[in-house]
């Protein structure tokens, strides 16, 4: 159970103003979160059992609460040695979302630097797709974390998925709302 009903508050606080700022004639017509998909690629590991897999984890469980998962491993071998690269997954939507949502709004962009930040938005045929590259998490401290996260070098990717017909300034006015 979480803290605050972040889903009440999009009904209520972010819906609606919308919906009177653009005359729209029903929620429907709102451009509407579908989805987010965080990842963390990792490359040039020594072993599968690296620290940095373990900090990737841990990472997007602080994040999202839910539970990450590898989606692929390669492993690229010569007489010599071998490495190892993955890709690190969580994939969230419903309430989660929108508790992500305020996290990177409140918590983990407004201590970012600029410089660490990539954004971009794409408009594809289902709706909008905003995309973040967040190049240094060392603006999260906590205590019991393990050394290696303190030494981030991995991209943390983020797509949000936003439903919509085309990047509209209603798009725009909802990113904002979650001070996105």
């Amino acid at each position: 159970m979480t803290k605050f009903d972040n889903l009440n508050f999009y009904k209520n606080s972010a819906r609606l103003p919308i919906i009177d700022k653009f005359n729209y004639l029903n929620t429907y017509q709102c451009p509407s979160f579908s989805s987010a998909v965080l990842s963390i690629e990792l490359r040039g590991l020594e072993t599968f059992d690296s620290s940095r897999v373990i900090a990737s984890f841990f990472v997007l469980r602080l994040l999202t609460g839910q539970k990450p998962y590898i989606s692929r491993l390669n492993v690229f071998q010569t007489f010599k040695k071998s490495e190892y690269d993955s890709l690190i997954i969580v994939s969230i939507q419903g309430n989660t979302l929108f508790s992500f949502l305020e996290l990177l709004g409140y918590e983990l962009l407004p201590f970012t630097s600029k410089i660490d930040i990539k954004s971009n938005i794409v408009k594809n045929k289902y709706g909008v797709v905003v995309n973040f590259t967040i190049s240094d998490l060392s603006s999260i401290r906590i205590v019991e974390t393990h050394s290696a996260f303190f030494r981030w070098h991995d991209h943390l990717r983020i797509k949000i998925y936003l439903l919509s017909d085309n990047k509209t300034a209603a798009s725009d006015s909802l990113l904002e709302l979650f001070k996105i």
